[in-house]
């Protein structure tokens, strides 16, 4: 969607007729969807509505910030300059959250790797010496013996049965309990209250309705509606919840900063930010100023999250590895002292 509106953008700039661009990225599109897309609002354009209204038919398409900033564009006669404001935003959006996801990544990776050679190496690697423990004919001590259980455990189709139905009952079951408003409502209340987790969470969520507050406050989006629709744009319930509440507050009078303040998520600095944006006359530009420092601090805690994650994720694992090399050593010891 960031490349077609970004091809539109660019062609409406160069002075190419709303009908014609959309026509000619119906008909070039690589993607099916979007091509069929386009002919959609090609079809409604041409029987008299505009785009903001063609797009709002298209909800899985196109957000509500979306299609508010296009009925800004199109009253205030800009269309093609706020369209290249917004594929900015989604531009860095898709940036923030590529570089969390491949901070990420990477612990996850080395969990799932390690974990499966462990759950492996006693049925490949260690059978033989199951087999010897066997001929000595000493007492085996318990973790041995559990050690042994769980290698012909992993060589029966028991396992790998149980770990589809775990598979099949995540994506049938928890997936759409984790999709639950009240759930992420939770989780995000909760990792406000885990240390260090918190500023990553609060730092990711603050940038991204920063950001998107700066840009309707550029188009010419009243305060409300603006303030409003970027706690949408997060897709985190909190964010909505604190949203509407700076709504009713500035409703009831009381200035941005007031309403940040009232709230209670957002940084005293955030606030103090606002109220000299405020004074100033220079809102949009401060509030933008900080979701681009609020990306720095993101990566800062990206990095102190990962750098957490992983000693843990290695201290785990090397517990595992002692715990086998353990189990695997006492029978031979119980053997030489029988001698």
């Amino acid at each position: 969607m960031t490349l077609l509106l970004g091809s539109f953008a660019t062609m409406l700039e160069a002075g190419v007729p709303l009908y014609r661009a959309l026509h000619h990225l119906g008909q070039n599109s690589s993607d099916p969807q979007a091509g069929m897309l386009c002919q959609a609002l090609v079809y409604d354009i041409g029987n008299g509505k505009p785009l903001s209204k063609a797009a709002a038919r298209h909800p899985k398409a196109f957000t509500s910030m979306q299609i508010g900033l296009m009925r800004v564009g199109e009253t205030a006669g800009c269309l093609d300059e706020v369209l290249k404001r917004l594929v900015g935003f989604e531009e860095k959006a898709q940036a923030n959250e590529l570089k969390i996801r491949s901070a990420l990544t990477y612990p996850a990776i080395l969990l799932m790797v390690c974990l499966l050679a462990i759950a492996l190496a006693p049925p490949l690697l260690l059978e033989p010496h199951f087999a010897l423990i066997r001929d000595l004919k000493v007492e085996i001590p318990w973790p041995t013996a559990v050690l042994m259980a769980f290698s012909a455990w992993m060589r029966s189709p028991w396992p790998y049965l149980a770990l589809l139905g775990v598979a099949w009952a995540f994506v049938r079951f928890a997936l759409p309990w984790l999709r639950r408003r009240d759930v992420q409502l939770a989780m995000t209340r909760r990792a406000l209250r885990t240390p260090k987790l918190r500023d990553l969470v609060r730092g990711v969520l603050t940038t991204r309705f920063a950001r998107a507050l700066a840009l309707q406050l550029e188009a010419g989006v009243p305060i409300q509606q603006a303030l409003h629709l970027a706690g949408r744009v997060t897709g985190n319930p909190l964010l909505e919840e604190v949203s509407d509440h700076l709504v009713k507050a500035m409703l009831n009078g009381r200035s941005l900063s007031r309403a940040l303040r009232s709230s209670q998520f957002f940084s005293s600095m955030f606030i103090s930010v606002v109220a000299v944006g405020e004074e100033t006359g220079d809102v949009s530009k401060l509030v933008d100023w900080l979701a681009d420092l609020g990306e720095t601090q993101v990566d800062h805690a990206l990095e102190t999250v990962a750098a957490m994650i992983e000693p843990f994720v290695m201290a785990g694992i090397g517990i595992l590895v002692g715990a086998m090399v353990l189990a695997t050593l006492l029978p031979l010891s119980k053997a030489l002292d029988s001698i």
